[in-house]
């Protein structure tokens, strides 16, 4: 018995990093691609719109530009549209997204104007306005699959078409961008972490620096804080 679980401990340890690196390397791979895929929709989007600085403010509420900009842009099989505050019925093939409590790309933006989507390629891709002159775009490489966690397949960029928007002082980009443009690298790696000590405005929304931690690191995970990969 003694030599059969010794086994199994040297096994352990030898896949067990393995399967990590693995993992972590599937979700980075999936969070480039998604990255390249929401900068072509953005980007295609303002070929016909014109620059973001000209978009509308507060532009979740403004569904006809969706309809005639953005969604050109992309293949999608399932749309949540919500122009004001109020939530919408949850398609049932959403249902546990939708739960607030989680980290899943519908969940904790029942006071914001959004438009959703599932994409055709099995990620989910959702727009929050936040502010008359911020827009959050959050993609989740996997769509419904779990772990639907926030710097493990979810990942946060931030639409701004104004140059008045500021976040810890730094005056944020006029653009689309990761969230934590402007930060230096122990900042970026520092708020990509639940830690006790980071700014409130980072704090709300656990991880939000993460994929601008990617982005600077070539999409490569020698400096990612998240380990742990799973649930």
């Amino acid at each position: 018995m003694l030599i059969t679980m010794a086994i199994i401990g040297v096994v352990s340890a030898v896949i067990m990093p393995v399967l990590i690196n693995y993992l972590s390397g599937s979700y980075i791979r999936q969070a480039q691609e998604m990255y390249s895929v929401v900068t072509k929709i953005v980007r295609g989007a303002e070929n016909n719109a014109g620059p973001i600085q000209s978009w509308p403010d507060y532009l979740c509420a403004d569904e006809e530009f969706f309809k005639e900009y953005i969604e050109p842009q992309m293949k999608y099989t399932i749309k949540v549209s919500k122009p004001t505050n109020t939530m919408p019925e949850c398609p049932p093939e959403l249902a546990h997204m939708c739960t607030n409590g989680s980290d899943s790309v519908l969940a904790h933006y029942n006071s914001s104007k959004a438009q959703v989507y599932l994409l055709a390629n099995g990620a989910a891709l959702g727009f929050y306005t936040t502010g008359a002159n911020s827009t959050f775009i959050v993609f989740d490489v996997n769509g419904v699959e779990e772990p639907n966690r926030t710097g493990v397949d979810i990942y946060v960029m931030s639409l701004i078409n104004s140059d008045t928007v500021e976040v810890e002082g730094i005056r944020l980009p006029i653009g689309l961008n990761p969230v934590g443009v402007g930060l230096d690298k122990d900042d970026k790696i520092k708020y990509c972490t639940k830690s006790p000590y980071i700014s409130p405005y980072y704090n709300a929304y656990s991880r939000m620096t993460c994929l601008a931690l990617l982005i600077e690191d070539g999409f490569t995970d020698k400096n990612y804080p998240i380990k742990s990969w799973g649930k």
